[in-house]
């Protein structure tokens, strides 16, 4: 197999099952299930025939399943077909304390399995939400396989907020969309870093700008079909705080004083507490170009603009101020030594204290 990054791997992966080619044993673990996902649903739907796979297509679930059970199975020979699959979800379950429902005490004999393997089988093991650590007896016993070009292993790290944005691009492309730069940060900003449901909500957009024959989609649309008009608010809330837009930000807060439940200062406290951490870290930056600057903070180059502001108007002194008063009003807001305090007050109180 070529040299590949972990970053690319999973495409390296997909490439060859697309091409025919399907290893006996797969290894797919890791902090974020949606790369896991990809490839294991791709397996499950093409590996193989739909007329075959009564006899030749087993998928278990680790909390209800036994590792002895799933290797007398992949032992198994094919019935009327070149191969068989057998395939467990949700791995991970499977490492728990057998009185929790698991089999950690046979976890490790996927090892001897895969030292041992059948070449008619493919064997695929999903581990979510951990990497399973490379000095295990199972990693190096697949890594062996690996190297002779029987096995993948594909580690599926976590997915940071600096690298959001880029993914909503890379989704737009593979969907032929064309988004505004505001709008595919918004987009970031909304959905986060959960990448299964940023699939998921891309391929919403996708239908909506299909229906309404839009070229672009702008941030409009975004916030109209992705984003509710509160969430939208919240960063318009943050943008007028760091601007020091008095006029606005009073008249954002009046709006949300009607509806505290639509509007939850912890979300909002939650936003600003990180548009000043982003404000404060900015102080500090050697080169504050902003194709420097915005990757530093983790952010796109168009999303820096409030972030620059704030910097002119707050100094870092008074961004720890804030730092330190909002994590006051957070505590305040679930009733921690304080008294009950409509959340409307508590947010104008806040508000009002960090721009005075």
């Amino acid at each position: 197999m070529a040299k590949t990054t972990d970053k690319d791997k999973w495409k390296t992966i997909l490439k060859e099952m697309k091409e025919g080619h399907f290893c006996p044993v797969y290894l797919f673990h890791g902090v974020e299930p949606y790369f896991i996902d990809v490839l294991s649903n791709y397996i499950e739907k093409n590996a193989i025939a739909e007329s075959q796979r009564d006899f030749n297509q087993t998928v278990y679930y680790g909390k209800d399943a036994k590792v002895r059970d799933i290797i007398l199975e992949a032992n198994q020979y094919p019935m009327m077909s070149d191969r068989r699959l057998v395939m467990i979800k949700e791995a991970q379950e499977l490492n728990k304390a057998s009185n929790q429902g698991g089999d950690k005490d046979h976890f490790a004999d996927f090892a001897t399995y895969a030292e041992h393997h059948m070449d008619t089988t493919i064997l695929v093991i999903c581990y979510k939400y951990d990497a399973i650590k490379k000095t295990a007896k199972l990693y190096k016993a697949i890594e062996k396989l690996e190297s002779e070009g029987k096995a993948r292993i594909m580690e599926s790290p976590a997915v940071y907020e600096n690298a959001v944005v880029q993914w909503v691009q890379d989704f737009a492309t593979e969907r032929h969309l064309s988004m505004a730069p505001d709008a595919v940060s918004m987009m970031a900003e909304l959905v986060g870093t959960n990448l299964a449901n940023l699939s998921s909500e891309m391929d919403k957009l996708k239908q909506v700008a299909d229906n309404a024959n839009v070229s672009t989609v702008s941030l409009d649309i975004v916030v109209k079909n992705i984003g509710s008009s509160n969430a939208y608010d919240n960063y318009m809330l943050r943008n007028a705080i760091l601007a020091r837009n008095v006029a606005k930000v009073n008249r954002i807060v009046k709006t949300f004083s009607k509806n505290d439940k639509e509007n939850p200062i912890q979300v909002i406290i939650k936003v600003l507490f990180d548009a000043f951490q982003k404000v404060f870290a900015y102080h500090y930056l050697p080169d504050k170009r902003s194709m420097v600057a915005a990757p530093a903070l983790g952010m796109s180059p168009w999303m820096l603009q409030p972030i620059e502001m704030g910097a002119s108007n707050y100094n870092a002194r008074k961004c720890l101020a804030v730092i330190d008063l909002l994590r006051e009003y957070d505590m305040k807001s679930k009733g921690f030594n304080y008294p009950s305090v409509a959340p409307s007050e508590l947010l104008k109180e806040v508000v009002f204290r960090i721009m005075n």
